[in-house]
């Protein structure tokens, strides 16, 4: 599942989510500023990751030029990466970058043993795609009607444990 967060700071109310199985989905989130979150249904191929997986807990994060930022994190990852997943986290970087409008992005992938994120909270960021390739995935809040409950969550990982 592919997850592009858009916080809105100052509007929770109004704020809604959308869902579908198409990539249109996503360009959603630049027609419809109150928009706070889009979710991609998508099927990715499945990628065999057995051997990076055993390499986790690791957390590789780059910048750089959205068409070569893929590769520089593969450089940096503890083992091989599988082609097909290269090739997925590449494509995902250049829809994030259409999206976004910008050409430089930070990629991060990390492999967990445990979750990465235990309670929920808000983020500061304008937009964020999130693609979980093994487990359980990303949970989020709706948050139609529910700006006050959003709004007293922590407002970043400081808080957390």
């Amino acid at each position: 599942m592919l997850v592009v967060e858009q916080f809105l700071p100052g509007c929770p109310d109004a704020a809604f989510s959308i869902a579908g199985p198409d990539l249109d989905v996503l360009w959603s989130t630049a027609r419809r500023p109150a928009l706070s979150l889009a979710v991609w249904c998508r099927r990715p191929r499945p990628v065999e990751l057995a051997a990076l997986l055993d390499q986790a807990p690791f957390c590789v994060a780059v910048e750089g030029h959205a068409t070569t930022v893929t590769t520089r994190l593969a450089a940096a990852l503890p083992g091989p990466a599988p082609g097909a997943l290269i090739e997925d986290m590449h494509g995902l970087a250049m829809v994030f970058g259409l999206l976004s409008g910008s050409t430089r992005l930070r990629l991060r992938l990390e492999g967990l043993i445990e979750a990465g994120c235990p309670r929920f909270h808000t983020d500061q960021v304008a937009l964020r795609l999130l693609c979980t390739y093994a487990g359980p995935g990303t949970e989020w809040l709706a948050l139609g009607g529910g700006g006050p409950a959003a709004a007293a969550l922590p407002q970043d990982d400081a808080e957390l444990p």
